[in-house]
């Protein structure tokens, strides 16, 4: 039982370990949806962000994935009632894939924005798309660097992601990223030195170690959140 209780609280949880990168730190990551634990069928979530004056509004995300990790579908139904609609169409046979997006404004008035993009390679291949990159002996990226955004990454000896450093640059301020783990959650912290800004977000997570709720609590002008998930898993 108690080496039970240990190896749970040293998993590995893939989705923390999802390279850092500035540049889309206030973005929706496409990565951070597809780096999960386990075999992840589908994700119903819930969020709803905490205005100051107390209001609450309320975003609808539902992903489905397939058997191999790659997403099918992401429909997000935003508190206004827009909504945006993600589908992904894979090649048999090729590395290519087709992702075609919808955005519907207007309470439901369909505008024209129909978007067919294709792409080449692994999905999971997006988090390594830098200038220069380097690794540890483990072969854990300890640096990142994006055009002029840079990730200095530190992390623990059961290679768990434990800290994110980056430097500040002409559009970016410097902040820290740090994670603590337990059995049962992760708290992440965010701290922008120059504005004394600090970010508190606590994971309460499943046996298989994605979160089901996400709780974000902030000292700054940043909304705060709860946001709560029904994972659905493969058999």
């Amino acid at each position: 039982m108690i080496l039970n209780l240990l190896g749970h609280g040293q998993m590995v949880h893939n989705w923390v370990n999802t390279q850092y990168d500035p540049s889309e730190a206030t973005e929706d990551s496409f990565v951070d949806l597809l780096v999960l634990n386990g075999g992840v069928k589908s994700i119903h979530e819930i969020q709803e962000y905490i205005g100051s004056a107390k209001e609450v509004s309320t975003v609808q995300v539902d992903i489905a994935f397939l058997r191999n990790g790659y997403l099918s579908s992401v429909h997000k139904i935003l508190a206004d009632s827009s909504e945006s609609i993600n589908e992904f169409a894979y090649s048999i046979g090729t590395e290519s894939y087709r992702h075609h997006w919808i955005s519907i404004f207007n309470f439901g008035v369909r505008k024209d924005t129909v978007r067919d993009e294709i792409y080449y390679g692994d999905q999971r291949d997006w988090q390594i798309g830098a200038d220069s990159l380097a690794f540890d002996a483990d072969s854990n990226i300890v640096y990142f660097r994006n055009k002029r955004d840079e990730v200095y990454t530190t992390y623990d000896k059961f290679g768990r992601k434990v800290k994110d450093s980056i430097p500040a640059n002409p559009t970016l301020m410097a902040h820290e990223i740090s994670y603590k783990y337990s059995k049962k959650k992760i708290i992440k912290m965010v701290f922008y030195m120059d504005q004394v800004i600090e970010i508190k977000t606590t994971y309460k997570l499943d046996e298989i170690g994605n979160w089901t709720k996400c709780t974000i609590k902030s000292n700054g002008r940043i909304k705060n959140a709860v946001l709560r998930r029904e994972i659905t898993y493969f058999d």
